[in-house]
């Protein structure tokens, strides 16, 4: 209460960015959510304040225009440090990519995305950039790598269900990658 600022609606042009679906409200809760607050949470990463700014519809889905479009947004805010994308796509848009390094390279902004929901070792966008060896659209220098940091979860219910990650990317299930 009182942490959210109303930025900018990109999918109805408008400045009313509700949250259709949910998921925004859900990951600005855990980032703004008081330390310890007796409510049941440990978690509040920050004591700052949230810009509510939309890209996606209803549906999650939105255009790379309304996602780069939303990315410029807050790169030019001042009040703006930090950039959630809890989104992804399978393909690296080259509008997405500007939009990003504009914000990192240009405005000095850090951009925390979503390693991706789909089970798998394939990267998703935008996160797939935070690995220094995913060229920029179109073969180029990755220059956002820096700037760029990917995030998952990932929960196991010990010791009947056992998580994977094949970190070294050889398909093969090594004793450390359990």
């Amino acid at each position: 209460r009182g942490r959210v600022i109303k930025g900018y609606d990109f999918i109805n042009d408008d400045t009313q960015p509700d949250d259709d679906s949910g998921h925004g409200t859900h990951v600005a809760g855990i980032i703004m959510a008081k330390n310890n607050n007796t409510n049941g949470s440990a978690l509040g990463i920050s004591n700052g304040k949230v810009v509510a700014v939309k890209a996606l519809n209803a549906q999650g889905r939105g255009t790379s225009y309304s996602i780069a479009a939303a990315v410029r947004y807050c790169a030019d805010r001042t009040d703006v440090r930090v950039i959630n994308m809890s989104l992804g796509s399978g393909v690296g848009d080259s509008l997405e990519y500007d939009a990003l390094r504009y914000a990192i390279v240009e405005k000095g902004k850090l951009v925390v995305t979503s390693a991706g929901n789909g089970g798998t070792s394939v990267p998703e966008f935008p996160a797939g950039w935070a690995d220094p060896l995913v060229n920029a659209p179109g073969g180029g220098p990755n220059q956002i790598a820096a700037g760029l940091v990917a995030v998952a979860a990932a929960r196991s219910n010990p010791p009947y269900v056992r998580l994977w990650v094949d970190a070294n990317g050889n398909s093969v299930q090594n004793d450390s990658e359990w």
